[in-house]
């Protein structure tokens, strides 16, 4: 009866080891427990140039790796508490690596594998379905460092992802975040010819970009070198944003730019246009032209690589000189100045 007994569990053990080394990728989504090592603070979080302020509500999500096993957690802001919050742990004295990205909710899933070896060496990190045209500024972790609050991204050395566990409330990080999309900044004039004769409303500014419903990205880290992008779409069609929406409608200045709200775009995104919603108004205040429309490319303008930032100040201008009675025979024109 011992005898069975031993080899009943026996097999059970042996079952439950099997099944423990068939676990996919998947489990590395669940956060580690309450017990497995010490608790990390965020200590400070900067964002390489150009130089975004942080939103507070926006999590971050966090790979700590060692050997070829990683768990996943996130730093979340508690704004009832003011403060940064954490499940993510380290072990004390052991070498761990952290890779991660933000805001955690833009994407549908992530995964990470290492690349040879154990995570020492580097990973891929795959962050999918992600919206190709965005008002968040999109980061994944492009280096980290373990000690007191830091005053720039300088302190913190570029494509460094070890970091040494610390014994008992002396685990504290900074991370130095990159940019995973190009930005694009809008500012609009009205031409002083055109603003002689002419007062411009804009009700409505929306960016289209044709390609791309979702955007894939993979992210190859090595330690020390800099990273590879790989960017996919999928559902080709074309996407519109809203940058600017109005009821009334915003009255340009020859002076003072009207400024929109920024966009973060997907690198790999293709013919992007400008498509102005505006109405025209004579110098005494008459309506002369209703739900005008005015449609500019801007593929060429703008910078399409990660991290870049695109200023565009658009002046609207007259398309062509008249001195009839309204209404106008053309539409003006926005273009860059």
């Amino acid at each position: 009866m011992a005898m069975k007994m031993f080899l009943k569990n026996m097999a059970m053990s042996t079952l439950a080891a099997l099944l423990l080394a068939a676990c996919s990728m998947d489990d590395v989504s669940d956060p580690q427990g309450t017990t497995d090592g010490e608790m990390l603070q965020l200590s400070s979080m900067v964002r390489r140039s150009p130089a975004i302020v942080p939103t507070t509500d926006q999590a971050i999500e966090i790979y700590v790796t060692r050997g070829t096993e990683a768990r996943r957690g996130t730093f979340s802001y508690a704004t009832d508490l003011a403060e940064w919050r954490s499940n993510v742990r380290v072990l004390p004295n052991e070498n761990q690596y952290l890779y991660g990205f933000m805001p955690a909710t833009a994407a549908s899933s992530t995964a990470i594998s290492y690349l040879s070896d154990g995570y020492a060496k580097g990973a891929m990190l795959t962050i999918n379905n992600l919206d190709p045209v965005t008002p968040v500024d999109l980061c994944f972790l492009a280096g980290v460092k373990g000690g007191e609050p830091v005053s720039s991204s300088e302190n913190i050395t570029l494509w460094r992802y070890l970091y040494e566990g610390q014994p008992k409330n002396h685990n504290k990080v900074n991370l130095l975040m990159e940019h995973l999309y190009a930005s694009l900044s809008l500012r609009l004039l009205v031409g002083s010819d055109y603003d002689i004769l002419r007062t411009i409303k804009v009700k409505k500014i929306q960016l289209k970009a044709a390609g791309a419903r979702k955007v894939n990205v993979s992210i190859t880290q090595w330690n020390g070198l800099e990273p590879l992008f790989n960017y996919t779409t999928t559902e080709t069609a074309v996407e519109v944003t809203d940058m600017l929406n109005s009821s009334e409608g915003e009255t340009l200045s020859t002076s003072v730019p009207l400024v929109v709200n920024d966009l973060y775009v997907a690198p790999i995104l293709t013919g992007l246009k400008l498509v102005s919603f505006y109405d025209v108004y004579d110098k005494e205040g008459h309506l002369v032209r209703k739900d005008c429309r005015a449609e500019n490319d801007i593929t060429g303008l703008m910078s399409m690589r990660d991290g870049t930032k695109t200023t565009l100040t658009m002046t609207v201008a007259p398309s062509y000189l008249y001195y009839l009675a309204d209404p106008d025979a053309l539409d003006p024109t926005i273009v860059k100045e």
